[in-house]
């Protein structure tokens, strides 16, 4: 088995900090984005490549890269996150099994729990991890995160160019095929998430609207209204601290609603184009 490491950017972020949390893999890494000025990395690091995609989203964007990249096993992760160290040995492994088409490891997120979008980015992304657990005991299936996960190349195929979702694109793709995936705690990706109610709606829109679309199957999918409010009530009684979380929680919820309004008016009323849903999250920068 060969192993790569793809790492997808679209802005102009120093994605210097991605990398060395990857270089020491002694993996080729290859850097899929439209800006040209990302050249200069080759001759600075070993083992990369930089793959110029042709500025139509990411779906295609990877689609480009994998025609490209010769090794059996791709990890994905972006440019806008860093991975904990040691965590590609822990993935790498787990392919000693044939039967595992995908990994995906353990978000945690780099923002304050002292303010009310801090703190949600912490409660969900402890809900999603949550629920990886449990399905993973129950042998059940689950979705993989695109901040960190690995695929056997042969198992992706094409993705749809309109996706907003390409790792629960990806994730079916490998159920489909009778593949397992493996959730691995010890794996993990430091992610910064919004900091401003805007570009949080701009993320979720597109990350949890790509579940709507016609290309997913929804019957199968852990991502829905309905299964996100089973989840988040169960963290609403166990993760709050204070009352200041328990309110910020209350807020969350009311957010939350919202933004599924949101997703069914602009999705699937007004079936906005993906140039109008893909838009970029200034904040996480």
């Amino acid at each position: 088995m060969k192993f790569a490491i793809l790492i997808t950017t679209k802005g102009k972020e120093n994605i210097e900090k991605a990398i060395e949390s990857v270089i020491d893999s002694n993996l080729p890494i290859y850097i899929v984005t439209p800006e040209k000025y990302y050249k200069n990395l080759e001759q600075k690091y070993q083992n990369i490549k930089i793959i110029n995609d042709k500025r139509e989203g990411k779906a295609s964007a990877i689609n480009f890269a994998i025609d490209k990249v010769k090794e059996d096993i791709i990890i994905f992760t972006d440019g806008d996150v860093y991975i904990k160290k040691g965590s590609i040995h822990y993935i790498t492994k787990i392919f000693q099994n044939k039967s595992v088409g995908g990994v995906t490891g353990k978000v945690i997120s780099l923002n304050s729990k002292n303010n009310a979008l801090g703190y949600w980015s912490h409660f969900l992304v402890e809900c999603a991890n949550t629920l990886r657990k449990d399905l993973q005991k129950k042998n059940e299936y689950f979705e993989m995160t695109g901040y960190l996960m690995a695929v056997r190349k042969n198992l992706i195929g094409k993705i749809p160019k309109e996706s907003l979702s390409e790792d629960g694109y990806i994730s079916q793709c490998i159920h489909s095929k009778g593949y397992k995936i493996v959730y691995e705690e010890n794996a993990v990706v430091y992610v910064k998430y919004p900091t401003n109610f805007k570009d949080w709606i701009i993320q979720k829109r597109r990350s949890a609207g790509g579940y709507t679309q016609s290309f997913i199957d929804k019957e199968k999918s852990n991502r829905s209204f309905s299964k996100e409010t089973k989840y988040g009530l169960r963290g609403f009684f166990q993760y709050p601290k204070t009352l200041k979380e328990r309110y910020y929680l209350i807020l969350l919820f009311l957010s939350r609603i919202y933004l599924w309004v949101v997703i069914f008016k602009d999705i699937k009323i007004k079936k906005l184009p993906f140039s109008k849903i893909w838009k970029e999250v200034k904040s996480t920068k």
